[in-house]
């Protein structure tokens, strides 16, 4: 930058009742954001949290970079120009009014003419230094006025809000010339381009992007109290499974530390509204299969354990992807997809030859769940791995009705257990602390198409959205983005289901016999877990199920 941020925003002014203050002191996730040095940044946010005023004091800093450089910008014919583009007016007018009001405190000349400050007319323009540093304020519904001006910078507030072409036509391309910054800043509004900008920038090996997700407690000049991620995460799942209680009751009754206003606005807003607008998550529960499912709770980078079981699960196609996931179980009854193929256009003996390539079938792996429905497919895997030196076999009994398995992917979301990755190293003190808990079923960073479709597999929301004609028509989920879980619930129904459900008796299982099944297997698992003695493992752990 040529000129220390800090160095400008923790310097002192004298305000108008004649008191020192410092330009900017930000709240702890503002800091954050603003130390960050990516040249691109995706914030996800709540309401209250502060975003314009981060947004505004995040450009002051570059108004005395460009008095610094005036005479030689002048002298090339360049500028430092910087936009701040919303929806509408208003949008992009709520940092502008606090940089301007900042600018006005700190006394900085504005040029006149050249300052204009109309939300009615859309004439929101700062200009310093005889025009070498330019603030506008812009709305995307007026296209015109976002072409052709080289940009050192831009912030697109509420972006969730507005056109992905208006980021990729007209605003991206202003950023070339001076390799000018952008800051995306919004409450998510559902999956839109703006999640799939979010999920990109936290990749680790995206250069340049860096996301963050900031929940509206973050900002402790709104809300006092102390609130825990957790805890939230709680309540909500509580509240979801017994709508008849208040977020009062449940807090107390769990003992939940959750400021008072977060508290009131979860126990008066809807869930998926509060998860939006309060939680900053990307919520879309409308229709969804799994409303379990939460990406932040039931995903992590999860590496291949040696120790644990490994088996594989299987959905063919050839025009719709075919899918190879490859599944963990745990001593404790633990359930992590650790990595996926999900490719299109392979036919089984082409699939087959991909899962080996990919060393997808690691020899600890004996058994997979295929789609009874294809058994020609199956043998061709079979007798291609077992060419390859793998001792792999298909198990039967994967069938049953699809409600079914999906309620035991639900279960196995809903079920907590003992997460002895984060608890082992704790068990060692004393006294030992509480142990930390997971769900039963996780899926690795790894396994980005599962992630999706566990997200967006879908009930239809109109009648003419499903080709179903049965009874059950509107009972049955979308075919769409259903590849993977229908391998997982392969899986389930194989390992879990008894043979007799599969075979014209019931289907249905209940929570308890299915609770009762994780975990154990002919060799190795049992009512305890492997290698750990029953005296040296209290029933105070809540975690063993068996």
């Amino acid at each position: 930058m040529g000129l220390s941020k800090w160095s400008i925003l923790d310097a002192e002014y004298t305000d108008e009742r004649g008191e020192k203050r410092r330009v900017f002191e930000p709240h702890e996730a503002q800091l954050r954001v603003m130390e960050d040095p990516s040249r691109m940044k995706v914030l996800p946010c709540g309401r209250r949290l502060g975003k314009s005023n981060m947004e505004a004091h995040e450009l002051i800093p570059y108004a005395f970079l460009a008095r610094k450089r005036a005479n030689w910008l002048k002298s090339e014919g360049k500028r430092m120009e910087y936009w701040i583009v919303g929806p509408e007016y208003a949008d992009s007018e709520k940092a502008f009014r606090v940089f301007y009001d900042k600018c006005s405190k700190l006394g900085m000349p504005f040029d006149r003419p050249g300052t204009y400050y109309s939300v009615q007319t859309g004439d929101m323009v700062v200009s310093l230094w005889d025009g070498a540093f330019i603030l506008q304020a812009k709305s995307e519904n007026r296209p015109n006025s976002l072409v052709g001006e080289a940009l050192s910078g831009v912030i697109l507030d509420e972006a969730a809000k507005m056109k992905q072409i208006t980021w990729d036509q007209l605003i991206r391309p202003t950023l070339a010339d001076f390799g000018g910054w952008a800051i995306f800043t919004s409450t998510p509004e559902g999956k839109n381009w703006f999640y799939k900008l979010y999920m990109d920038s936290i990749q680790p090996n995206n250069e340049g992007w860096n996301g963050f997700r900031i929940p509206s407690w973050k900002n402790p000049h709104v809300f006092r109290g102390k609130t825990e991620d957790a805890d939230v995460k709680r309540l909500l799942q509580i509240m979801n499974e017994h709508p008849e209680l208040s977020s009062f009751e449940v807090i107390r009754s769990e003992g939940l530390v959750i400021d008072k206003e977060i508290a009131q606005m979860a126990n008066d807003l809807t869930i998926p509204m509060f998860q939006q607008e309060v939680a900053a998550d990307f919520t879309d529960f409308v229709g969804k299969v799994f409303k379990e499912f939460d990406e932040e709770t039931h995903t992590r980078l999860i590496r291949y354990n040696p120790a644990w079981e490994t088996v594989a699960a299987v959905d063919y196609g050839y025009r719709n992807p075919s899918v190879w996931l490859l599944i963990q179980i745990g001593p404790w009854g633990e359930i992590n997809v650790i990595d996926e193929l999900y490719q299109e256009n392979l036919a089984p003996d082409e699939f087959a030859h991909e899962i080996l390539r990919r060393e997808l079938l690691p020899d600890s792996c004996t058994e997979f769940f295929p789609d009874p429905a294809s058994p020609g497919d199956t043998a061709v895997l079979e007798n291609i791995f077992r060419r390859a030196g793998k001792r792999v076999k298909a198990r039967p009994h994967t069938g049953g009705e699809l409600s079914n398995r999906l309620n035991l992917i639900r279960l196995a979301l809903k079920n907590r257990v003992t997460d002895t990755e984060l608890s082992s190293e704790q068990w060692k003190s004393h006294p030992t602390a509480q142990d930390r808990m997971r769900p039963r079923l996780m899926i690795s960073t790894k396994c980005v198409n599962m992630i999706y479709e566990m997200g967006q597999y879908r009930y239809p929301e109109k009648k003419n959205e499903q080709v179903e004609v049965s009874t059950k028509r509107f009972e049955l989920p979308l075919k769409k983005d259903d590849h993977t879980p229908e391998a997982l619930g392969r899986f389930l129904a194989g390992r879990y289901h008894s043979a007799a459900s599969q075979h014209g008796g019931t289907t249905k299982i209940s929570h308890a016999k299915f609770l009762r099944g994780l975990g154990k297997d002919k060799v190795g698992y049992g009512t305890e877990p492997a290698g750990i003695g029953g005296r040296h493992t209290g029933k105070r752990r809540g975690a063993w199920m068996g």
